[in-house]
């Protein structure tokens, strides 16, 4: 049948049949979630209301005044995606979550739709891919099930729109139709009889082996986690399904499992809590570190964590004894830039270490994100020019003058520096100090170990009292505010548990500013519940 001919794009169709209810909007990626948002709310007249305004004023508070959120917001538009502020994500759950909310529309990756309880009447689903492969059976049945709103709907509408000639087709159209029973699949789940590629995958990698060429950089640290989740179950003497199919498909499996556990001494506590560094490379550390009478921590007690050049040399330690020059320079997110032959100039590298170094100093010292963005800017304002994504060109970058007028490149900054934080930093690099310190603590004892940086990066901030506010619930903004105006009305006990909180002069002291007094009565408010002091 084809479509009405007033659907002239994939935003007619998102309008047209939305109607006077909500949607739900899935884009496959953030940038493309952000683009999308801003072309549909273009057409759209704004919205008066005093919640949409609010929640703009937030985003131009704690991201940048020219955030695209804000221009989507004011049309009731919003945009959701994994590299946004937890504290702004959730904000604009509970807006468009309202009964009468004047968000209509969220356009969304699959984070809100994995993660989130938010219903709504409409699923439009512009993408049939999550992340670089094709959506599975069971992606899909995720993505249709947020179709329809409990206690105000009992039905809800699930529309897929293909505007490129190659979406939607061969398998992925064949899940549309499909009113089958969904069915789990997994190589360990319900292996296929006698295949034997993921384990021969899984063989080379406890072998230290490269694996074919045509697998993916996802694909191969699979394969490395499996082997260290195997390395792990042989040393503790576990049995588990993933063993038994992995001695059944290899033949040499139970003598080569033997062989790469009887190799390793470092305690198996550690390899357990990061699995996805090969274990190789923390029994490398472990001797090291276990060696050493000399023993230098990363971050000593005395060491300087308002200084780049802390925490630039704790980066060169960790890029040189996990090997980050071949681990983490592969892939569509990398660490460090990949170099295509020895002779490549280290360079590249060590500049892209100098901007971890800067960023990792700016979030431990509790900045706020606007300022981290803004010295972001600042930086690339000195610098004169950037480089962006161009989809026109060969090798899809380009180089150009740096205006900060210009809201495109703004909101490129703003997008980056949101992964960065989120993805590099708070995840990536926060695993290798993790496991650097365990194994530190684990060789040389806690009081030689020295700071715990890992704590310090998940928290975003060297305050212990925001740190205990953040245990409590309260979000890193509002811990590091609340730390910084009321430390004196919040006591804590000897290992940095929040003991009480003066909850009546901290609200009083909170009158002109709502949004604070309001997450604080969020998480405070049954004094009696949380044992907290009234004052």
């Amino acid at each position: 049948m084809d479509p009405p001919s007033q659907w002239a794009s994939k935003f007619d169709v998102v309008k047209s049949l939305t109607e006077d209810d909500q949607s739900i909007v899935y884009i496959n990626s953030a940038r493309g979630v952000v683009s999308d948002a801003m072309q549909f709310a273009e057409g759209l007249e704004e919205v008066r209301d005093p919640r949409i305004e609010e929640l703009m004023n937030f985003a131009g508070e704690h991201v940048h005044d020219k955030y695209f959120l804000i221009s989507c917001l004011r049309k009731g538009v919003a945009f959701h995606h994994g590299r946004m502020p937890q504290d702004l994500r959730e904000r604009i759950e509970n807006l468009y979550a309202a009964q009468d909310s004047p968000l209509k529309y969220v356009f969304c990756t699959s984070t809100l739709l994995e993660g989130v309880n938010l219903p709504a009447k409409n699923i439009f689903v512009l993408s049939d891919q999550h992340g670089l492969r094709d959506l599975t059976q069971m992606d899909f049945e995720n993505l249709i099930g947020r179709a329809g709103r409990l206690t105000f709907d009992f039905s809800g509408n699930v529309v897929c729109v293909r505007d490129t000639e190659n979406a939607w087709s061969g398998k992925t159209k064949n899940l549309i139709a499909n009113t089958e029973p969904l069915e789990a699949k997994s190589f360990l789940v319900n292996p296929v009889p006698r295949r034997k590629k993921e384990f021969t995958d899984i063989e080379k990698s406890l072998a230290r082996e490269p694996l074919p060429k045509d697998r993916s950089a996802d694909s191969i640290r699979t394969s490395r986690q499996y082997a260290s989740i195997l390395t792990l179950h042989e040393i503790e003497g576990q049995t588990s399904g993933l063993k038994t199919l992995f001695l059944d498909r290899i033949a040499q499996g139970k003598e080569q499992l033997h062989k790469v556990a009887s190799e390793l001494t470092v305690p198996s506590r550690v390899l357990r809590r990061t699995p996805d560094i090969a274990a190789h490379y923390q029994e490398e550390v472990w001797k090291r570190v276990q060696s050493q009478s000399d023993f230098a921590p990363l971050i000593g007690e005395g060491d300087d964590l308002s200084e780049n050049a802390t925490y630039l040399s704790v980066l060169h330690r960790l890029y040189e004894q996990y090997n980050w020059g071949k681990e983490e320079s592969v892939g569509t997110y990398k660490l460090v830039p990949s170099r295509k032959k020895a002779t490549d100039s280290l360079e590249p590298t060590h500049a892209r270490l100098r901007y971890w170094a800067n960023l990792m100093r700016n979030w431990v010292a509790g900045k706020p994100l606007h300022l981290i963005i803004r010295s972001s800017i600042l930086y690339f304002r000195d610098e004169g020019e950037i480089t962006i994504r161009d989809f026109s060109s060969p090798s899809t970058y380009k180089t150009v003058p740096f205006i900060e007028s210009d809201t495109v490149l703004i909101n490129q900054i703003i997008e980056d520096v949101l992964l960065d934080i989120e993805v590099g930093l708070r995840f990536r690099i926060m695993r290798y100090l993790q496991n650097f310190y365990d194994i530190s603590v684990a060789a040389q004892g806690q009081p030689k170990a020295g700071v715990d940086l890992a704590s310090l990066v998940e928290y975003g901030t060297q305050d212990l009292v925001a740190v205990a506010l953040q245990d409590a619930g309260l979000s890193r903004n509002a811990s590091v505010a609340l730390s910084s105006q009321f430390r004196d009305a919040v006591e804590l006990s000897d290992s940095g548990d929040l003991v009480d909180i003066e909850l009546t002069r901290v609200l009083a002291g909170l009158e002109n500013n709502d949004e604070l007094a309001q997450e604080v009565r969020q998480i405070f408010g049954e004094v009696e519940e949380h044992g907290v002091n009234q004052g």
